[in-house]
């Protein structure tokens, strides 16, 4: 949408890079809490280290490959950069499908909000807890034996 926006008033392209800003936001407020419901818990830290090292590669690499892009096309942003990004975009819309796809297959972990209490409970339920520590025998984080606590005392209560 904001692709069509900039080619309809060249003159101004600050509309289109904030909907294009708007949209990077959106990706990334589903990004990072997807990263704990697709990684085990004892290589969540791991999941977060490799997902900031990749984007953190794409903000260094990309302005260089758009600066590129710009040069070679004499100094003019449209029409290849332009390309450049509406690429990117279809690029993401194929990740997105096959995401949608991974999740159909793989029993909705990623469109159910109560996946994750889902997957915790079932996985007490199938251990014996006898004299066990779950971090230690369980790869149950910190965080996952406090949410483990704090709902066993609201539903005593």
């Amino acid at each position: 949408m904001s692709i069509v926006a900039l080619y309809a008033d060249v003159t101004c392209s600050s509309g289109p890079m904030v909907g294009q800003g708007l949209a990077y936001s959106g990706f990334a407020a589903v990004l990072w809490p997807s990263i704990p419901l697709v990684i085990p818990a004892k290589f969540t830290g791991l999941g977060y280290g490799v997902v900031t090292a990749i984007q953190n590669g794409g903000l260094a690499l990309f302005p260089i490959m758009i600066a590129s892009i710009y040069s070679d096309s004499n100094d003019h942003y449209i029409p290849n950069v332009e390309y450049f990004f509406v690429g990117l975009a279809i690029l993401g819309t194929l990740v997105g499908f096959y995401l949608n796809y991974y999740d159909y297959k793989n029993d909705s972990i990623f469109n159910s909000p109560n996946k994750f209490k889902e997957v915790i409970e079932a996985k007490l339920a199938s251990q014996d807890l006898s004299g066990r520590t779950l971090s230690a025998d369980m790869g149950f984080t910190p965080h996952e034996e406090r949410f483990r606590a704090l709902s066993k005392e609201a539903n005593e209560r």
